[in-house]
């Protein structure tokens, strides 16, 4: 069941990474390594910490990822690529995590473990009000479709196996 996590900007770019853990090396740190089109390296950013699940915005400037906190949760940050710089997009002590860029760019839906049955969050990428639930339950989110009006997630059912949804 191994898959290569990956996305891709409307402007073209694509993100994946690859590694063990939470998608770094087995360090639990992580590098951003920047090619074209045809394979030639462009730029390779050193230690960017430990991302998880890295999704890319629509315009390709910053990069929503899932890192791990000190006190063993995970929460949303955004990286800009312009500046390298990070900056907290949740906070809640929860495991908050997949964040995908809506089609626009202008918010992120990410999963939570927030008590009592977790479930599927969006909020304005832009952070100006705080998330909403929009959907109950233990999930993974994948990726949000083109027309902005699903987002398509995985559920583990009750025998080891998984199935998506939208």
């Amino acid at each position: 069941n191994n898959y290569v996590p990956m996305t891709i900007s409307e402007a073209g770019m694509l993100l994946y990474w690859t590694g063990g853990g939470g998608g770094g090396g087995t360090d639990g740190l992580n590098r951003l390594i920047w090619y074209d089109r045809t394979g030639k390296l462009l730029e390779t950013e050193g230690d960017t910490g430990d991302m998880i699940a890295p999704s890319i915005a629509p315009d390709g400037k910053t990069i929503a990822l899932g890192r791990q906190t000190l006190v063993g949760n995970s929460d949303v940050w955004l990286r800009d690529l312009g500046r390298k710089t990070d900056v907290r997009f949740t906070a809640t002590g929860a495991n908050d995590s997949d964040p995908v860029w809506s089609p626009m760019g202008d918010r992120i839906a990410f999963s939570s473990n927030r008590a009592p049955e977790g479930g599927l969050f969006v909020k304005p990428s832009s952070g100006s009000t705080p998330e909403q639930l929009i959907f109950k339950g233990q999930y993974t989110l994948d990726q949000w479709s083109k027309d902005g009006r699903y987002l398509v997630f995985v559920r583990a059912s009750g025998n080891g196996d998984a199935d998506l949804w939208y």
